[in-house]
């Protein structure tokens, strides 16, 4: 799949603020009373401010204040160098779309904190999966950093793959990057780079790799919160620089949905593993229990072959009856010191630097560094 070439029409000419992280992520950490629709679109047409707010540190002034949703978690002309905006709304609407398929799961796992468990279809899982990778996609450099163009902006490029991640289904992304790394193995390769040269499959490639992480939830401790960093609800943890960027050189990702719940997932790489450290290694993550939509010889999981056709069938059934497949996950409550080891590695790791004292607090607080 080629990229873009050649501008087309309707740059930006005003100032546009783009949130960065969901709204129905955001209003998890609001530090203001909830209001109706009404009375927001009401302090709006006076200060044209949201009139919600969250706690915000900011490190460099050392001031804990409150700040309205409009001033946090956004930036500006995102899409400034776009050849058509367009194109960025159509996506932006795609995006949405995503976003409200994923609140409902991520609804669903704050609903089962105090029993433990959150449970999902597996078509949600995939939901939340493709969220999760293309938040980190969205807030990401890496994505564009690797592309040198004439013909088209850096922006250009990466919308062009977040068409591609949005329009392509989850199991045809899987088979697909499956494939392409396949083929590089074949002739030595173990970490290829994601170049724009290439199929699509090599888009695929990155996406497939962080399929392979397992996915856990963790609870923050009763006494503690987990913590959001600049413009970051998403962070790799682990990280070893000389490791080729495909082959994912984190041994966690970790992703915060709210003051108590972040999804992380860990790379069972052995070439990872082998040359990175983590703290959170030794949280237990146990994988999810499953009931099958399909029992019996009709189930490919039944067998314990992993011949290319049971391969073949496997991957069919989770594309089609296996969509209704039921996963419950535990929920992994942290004790006090994991909670502030994961808040200290999820800043650490975003390249930010702070006292891990510095973030916590009775209620949600934002750090700004």
């Amino acid at each position: 799949m080629a990229p873009p070439s050649g501008s087309r029409n309707s740059k930006a000419t005003r100032d546009y603020y783009h949130h960065m992280i969901p709204r129905f992520i955001l209003v998890r950490f609001q530090s203001t009373a909830h209001m109706s629709k009404k009375q927001r679109e009401k302090i709006y047409k006076k200060t044209k401010k949201d009139a919600r707010k969250v706690q915000f540190y900011e490190l460099a002034t050392g001031v804990l204040g409150e700040r309205s949703f409009s001033d946090v978690y956004g930036v500006k002309n995102l899409y400034r160098d776009a050849s058509s905006m367009q194109d960025v709304d159509e996506l932006e609407a795609k995006l949405a779309v995503l976003e409200q398929a994923a609140k409902v799961v991520v609804d669903r796992i704050h609903d089962g904190v105090e029993s433990g468990t959150a449970c999902m279809l597996r078509s949600e899982l995939e939901t939340l999966r493709k969220f999760l990778f293309l938040m980190q996609y969205r807030m990401d450099d890496l994505s564009v950093k690797y592309f040198d163009s004439d013909h088209a902006t850096s922006t250009d490029i990466w919308l062009h793959f977040l068409r591609y991640y949005l329009d392509t289904p989850h199991n045809t992304l899987l088979d697909e990057g499956e494939r392409w790394l396949s083929r590089w193995i074949s002739r030595g390769v173990d970490s290829p780079k994601f170049h724009p040269d290439d199929d699509q499959n090599s888009a695929a490639g990155t996406y497939w790799k962080q399929a392979t992480f397992s996915l856990g939830i963790w609870c923050a401790a009763e006494n503690r919160e987990f913590i959001l960093t600049h413009n970051d609800m998403v962070s790799g943890c682990g990280k070893a620089s000389r490791l080729a960027f495909l082959a994912n050189p984190e041994i966690h990702r970790l992703f915060v949905l709210s003051p108590q719940i972040a999804i992380v997932l860990r790379s069972h790489d052995d070439q990872v593993c082998d040359h990175v450290r983590s703290d959170l290694a030794d949280i237990d993550m146990k994988p999810p229990s499953v009931q099958y939509a399909v029992s019996g010889p009709g189930n490919p999981f039944h067998s314990t072959s992993i011949s290319d056709r049971d391969i073949f069938r496997r991957s069919a059934y989770m594309a089609g009856p296996g969509q209704k497949d039921m996963l419950t996950f535990p929920i992994t409550r942290l004790t006090s010191k994991q909670t502030d080891e994961f808040n200290l590695s999820f800043c650490l790791t975003s390249n930010r630097m702070l006292e891990a004292e510095g973030f916590l607090s009775v209620t949600p607080v934002f750090v700004e560094i």
